[in-house]
């Protein structure tokens, strides 16, 4: 399974931190980054692995800790992967036919992206 990069969950979380649901942001001068990884389910847990990894608040993630997730948050988790997963197939397929209409909207993703991410992605 291909690696999630931190673009990909910035994007499916729609800049928002997992736990709380306020606005993740940064600043693009000196790259002030307002946001963490967190494993999902604890390292402690056993569970390592790629998609095991969220975005959240750095104080969001301090007070969640070693805790195991509730069953709502494992729902939403479940939900963010499959969202991820049926994303990268409608652009693998998009790619294949390279509609027109389609690659214009790609590239304008793309300029987004590059004007609005951080450059380390």
């Amino acid at each position: 399974m291909k690696k999630v990069t931190l673009m990909e969950l910035y994007l499916m979380q729609k800049g928002r931190c997992f736990y709380c649901y306020k606005p993740m942001s940064y600043e693009k001068g000196d790259l002030r980054v307002s946001f963490t990884k967190d494993h999902f389910y604890p390292k402690a847990s056993g569970i390592v692995k790629n998609r095991n990894i969220v975005l959240c608040h750095a104080q969001c993630n301090q007070e969640k800790g070693h805790r195991a997730p509730t069953e709502s948050e494992e729902i939403r988790f479940a939900e963010l992967y499959h969202k991820l997963d049926r994303w990268r197939k409608e652009l693998k397929y998009v790619r294949k036919r390279k509609s027109k209409k389609v690659i214009e909207a790609l590239k304008a993703d793309k300029k987004w992206m590059k004007d609005n991410l951080p450059s380390c992605w």
